[in-house]
């Protein structure tokens, strides 16, 4: 079951991503672009593309697995556009080491080549719980041990709590409008602005009951932290022991603090 805001045809991506690379690896000549396909059962934010890319290159051959994701530029889940930073806070967690994620290759912000910006990053290997058909109810984790099932939320809960510790003076570039800069003021503002958003046509009165539910149990405790806004199972892939090997989908981060991740 394929699912994305868009889909295009592929044949035709094919050949504008390969004259694309040609300007992106030095001195590559042969390329050629294949196995292009939609990942089943997950994707529903951004139309993300898997590929598989060879060229030549100082006379050998270089293979890579490798994704394409696209800016959202219709049936879009979010109402706030942080493409960018998404790819850069991905960039800081590879080049730190702070939690495994896929290696960002390069950023298209000129919209002409396929209608909207666009990032490439290479393809990751290992076991994702999807979300159709639902994970808890058949495939590999329902057919797991209690003990394997154990270890894979507890390694997802150690991936969050690293999340949290990343160094704030290093992600600033995450920083909201004014008066929302940070913590839970950031967080609150985005979704207030979603509330308003969705109900642009028709006004959602249990939505609206819930943002005042909310504001009068304001927390004290608001600890300071990174968020990475995609706080699932379905947003991690797991090798086969059950270890984290990737963390995916970071494109609503902010810094709104790590109990926003956790509460999800």
């Amino acid at each position: 079951m394929i699912i994305a805001p868009n889909i295009r045809e592929l044949g035709e991506l094919a050949a504008q991503l390969s004259a694309w690379l040609a300007g992106k690896v030095l001195g590559a000549t042969d390329i050629c672009i294949d196995n292009l396909s939609y990942p089943s059962g997950a994707g529903m934010s951004h139309e993300t593309i898997l590929f598989d890319a060879s060229w030549t290159q100082q006379g050998n051959t270089v293979t890579s697995g490798l994704v394409i994701r696209i800016k959202p530029t219709a049936n879009q889940v979010f109402c706030d556009d942080l493409f960018e930073q998404q790819y850069r806070i991905m960039r800081l967690m590879f080049d730190k080491r702070y939690v495994p994620v896929a290696e960002p290759l390069w950023i298209e912000r000129d919209p002409t080549l396929l209608g909207a910006p666009f990032f490439v990053m290479r393809k990751m290997h290992g076991r994702v719980p999807v979300s159709r058909p639902p994970y808890a109810e058949q495939g590999w984790i329902a057919d797991a041990s209690p003990a394997q099932r154990r270890k894979l939320w507890e390694n997802g809960v150690r991936t969050l709590a690293a999340i949290a510790r990343v160094p704030l003076d290093e992600i600033d570039f995450l920083a909201g409008p004014d008066g929302a800069h940070s913590g839970l003021a950031q967080e609150w503002d985005k979704y207030v602005r979603f509330v308003e958003w969705v109900s642009s046509e028709r006004r959602q009165p249990a939505l609206d009951a819930a943002l005042t539910a909310l504001r009068a149990r304001w927390p004290g405790n608001q600890p300071a932290g990174l968020v990475w806004g995609g706080a699932e199972l379905v947003n991690m892939m797991f090798d086969d022991n059950f270890e984290v090997v990737c963390v995916m989908d970071w494109e609503q981060p902010s810094l709104g603090g790590p109990l926003n991740d956790l509460a999800w």
